[in-house]
């Protein structure tokens, strides 16, 4: 990665994108059980 200032906006945005791709990574491995 490039260190090149960044803007918030686009962390947030690239951390919820991320966040999701786990969870659902993390749902496919180990489902949940109630």
């Amino acid at each position: 990665m490039a260190n090149k200032p960044v803007d918030p906006e686009v962390t947030d945005w690239a951390n919820g994108v991320l966040a999701d791709k786990i969870d659902q990574v993390a749902a496919k491995l180990a489902p949940a059980t109630p």
